[in-house]
């Protein structure tokens, strides 16, 4: 979110794409942020921090620290190269 002084008021400008958007890693604050801006317009993108993608499916934990949460592809990929490593 950008600031400037424009005729004696504030003026908050905000990103209208994913690409110009604030990141907020914590997901909680991103909603209130959202909530109190009063405008139903505004969407709380979830980001996989392994393949930085939005994803909107219900998402996994990491197996790397069992409490990121990423993408459910990213966790079957985790859970298919554990799975392919043990086996080895």
């Amino acid at each position: 979110m950008d600031s400037y002084i424009n005729n004696d008021s504030r003026v908050n400008i905000y990103s209208l794409t994913l690409e110009g958007a604030k990141r907020i890693t914590d997901r909680q604050t991103a909603i209130e942020i959202c909530i109190n801006m009063n405008d139903d317009s505004f969407k709380v993108f979830n980001i996989c921090p392994n393949c930085h993608k939005e994803y909107s499916e219900p998402p996994a934990i990491s197996r790397r620290d069992n409490k990121t949460y990423i993408c459910s592809n990213c966790g079957t990929r985790e859970a298919l190269y554990d799975f392919i490593n043990k086996r080895a």
